[in-house]
């Protein structure tokens, strides 16, 4: 069984590297149509293959982005919900 402190730090990392995911997809896409945009350059074939795989996932960035908001929203109104309930006193929370 994993200690409590070892999870938090586990669940730390998690976080962190969900923070993360988006810019890295993020680079992986410009770096893709970097390159299938140079090779069009030279293979007609390819053309602007490019533009077409950049375009198609874009919005991919964006739903990575947003599902990292809402995770933290969710997570700072757990937070205030939990200190608004202890600054009420230990009667009434629990």
């Amino acid at each position: 069984m994993i200690s409590t402190n070892s999870q938090v730090q586990v669940n730390e990392m998690m976080s962190e590297k969900a923070n993360w995911t988006s810019v890295a997809f993020c680079a992986f896409l410009c770096a893709l149509a970097l390159v299938l945009s140079i090779a069009g350059l030279f293979n007609e074939a390819l053309g602007r293959s490019g533009q077409v795989v950049f375009l198609a996932f874009l919005p991919m960035c964006f739903v990575y982005v947003a599902l990292v908001t809402a995770n933290m929203r969710r997570q700072i109104l757990a937070l205030t919900e939990r200190v608004e309930q202890l600054q009420r006193g230990p009667a009434s929370g629990e």
